[in-house]
């Protein structure tokens, strides 16, 4: 043992004496050894548990951070392309307005039973892919 260490004097029930002398004689070792041993290792393992929860907390924590940042980013785009989109299709039935000469109440009749054709093939399931489809 070297100059910075300290004596502890420690009692233990006979039977937790014996298991800790027939482990100590299995493993070739002194009884004091294997209790510094184990103690190190009970002590080491403690302090190892509670970091991990600080580490996990720590990763939730940065997790949550760059998905908020994802799904700003993500908001950005879908804005993005809700408006390219509203600017396509209403630039195409100002276009067929002209074409065809409708009135206001015509394009109106127009979009909307072109939008309830949509909405309908997209809620039917067999013109919607499926999770087999990949």
């Amino acid at each position: 043992m070297d100059k910075d260490t300290r004596r502890l004097n420690v009692m233990y029930d006979v039977d937790t004496y014996d298991l800790l002398q027939r482990t100590a004689e299995t493993r070739n070792m002194s009884m004091a050894a294997l209790v510094r041993e184990y103690t190190h290792y009970c002590l080491t393992n403690d302090v190892y548990e509670s970091r991990l929860g600080d580490l996990e907390t720590m990763i939730r924590a940065a997790t949550r951070e760059a998905s908020g940042h994802y799904a700003l980013g993500q908001r950005s785009l879908l804005a993005r392309q809700a408006v390219a989109n509203a600017t396509s299709m209403f630039l195409v039935l100002e276009v067929l307005a002209q074409v065809f000469d409708w009135s206001t109440e015509e394009s109106q009749r127009f979009y909307a039973t072109c939008r309830n054709r949509a909405v309908s093939f997209v809620q039917d399931r067999e013109n919607t892919p499926s999770e087999q489809d990949g």
